[in-house]
C-alpha cells in the first residue's frame, strides 16, 4: 500500500514489495491469498500503463505476477495448469493475466505484447522464463517425454541457461547414463553442483564428489542461490 501511494509511482519498489509479499504469503501456506495478491499486482500495473501513468516500456513488469501464479500452481502440484503462465515469445499474444481465458480480453493486447518483445531485454526475459519455468514444471510433473522435447527445442538457443543443462542431465540419468565427474580441484559452479546432486542421488559412489563441491561452495561468499542448489 505504501509503495503504491508514492508520487511519482515507483514501479520497481511497488513490484519488489508485491513480489516479496506474495512469496511470504505462499511460504506461510496461504496460497489463495498469494494468488489474489499476484492478480491485484498485475491489474494495478497494466492499468497504470494503459492510463499513461507508466511508460509502455514497463509493460514487461505485468508478466512477473502472472509467472508467479504459475509457480504457485507448480507448488500445488498442478504442473499442467502452470504451463500457460510461462509463455514463449511466440505464445505471448495468447497469454492472459487476469483470467484463465487467452487473448487480449484477458491480458495483453497484440501491441502490448510487441512492446514487451520489442526490446532485447524483454524478449530475453520472456524466453528465459519460458525455458526455465517450463522445464521445472515438466520435471515436477515427471513428464520426461515432454521435458526431452522441450530441451531439444531450446538447447541450441538457450543452452547457456543452467536449467537446460540440469534438465539434460536428469534425462541422461533417467536413461541409465553416467554423467562426467567434476575433475578434482575444479571450482564448482552452483549449476554444476545441482547436477552433481542428481548424479549422486543415482550413483552413491559420487557422494564424496558432491560433498567436495558443497565444501568449496560454502567456503565462498554467501549466496542466496545456494539455497536453490541445496533444495535440489
Amino acid at each position: 500500500d505504501r509503495a503504491s501511494r508514492r508520487t511519482p509511482f515507483d514501479a520497481e519498489t511497488f513490484c519488489r514489495a508485491a513480489n516479496r509479499g506474495a512469496l511470504v504469503l505462499a511460504m506461510a501456506g496461504d496460497l489463495a491469498e498469494s494468488e489474489r495478491s499476484c492478480r491485484r499486482q498485475a491489474r494495478v500495473l497494466l492499468s497504470l500503463v494503459r492510463r499513461g501513468l507508466l511508460p509502455r516500456a514497463e509493460t514487461v513488469r505485468v508478466l512477473q505476477p502472472w509467472i508467479n501464479l504459475g509457480r504457485l500452481r507448480v507448488i500445488r502440484g498442478d504442473w499442467e495448469g502452470a504451463l500457460p503462465h510461462f509463455p514463449s515469445p511466440q505464445g505471448l499474444h495468447e497469454a492472459g493475466v487476469f483470467a484463465e481465458g487467452p487473448g487480449p480480453d484477458h491480458g495483453l493486447t497484440p501491441d502490448e505484447a510487441e512492446d514487451v518483445l520489442g526490446s532485447e531485454s524483454g524478449r530475453a526475459f520472456v524466453t528465459n522464463t519460458h525455458v526455465v519455468e517450463t522445464a521445472k514444471a515438466l520435471a515436477r510433473g515427471r513428464r520426461a517425454d515432454l521435458l526431452a522435447a522441450h530441451v531439444s527445442r531450446w538447447k541450441g538457443t538457450a543452452g547457456a541457461l543452467p536449467h537446460v543443462r540440469e534438465a539434460s542431465a536428469l534425462l541422461a540419468l533417467r536413461g541409465g547414463a553416467r554423467l562426467p565427474e567434476i575433475p578434482p580441484g575444479t571450482v564448482p559452479t552452483l549449476a554444476g553442483t545441482a547436477v552433481e546432486i542428481h548424479a549422486a542421488s543415482a550413483d552413491g559412489s559420487r557422494t564424496d564428489s558432491l560433498l567436495r563441491c558443497l565444501d568449496i561452495l560454502v567456503k565462498g561468499a554467501p549466496s542466496a542461490d545456494l539455497v536453490a542448489v541445496l533444495r535440489a
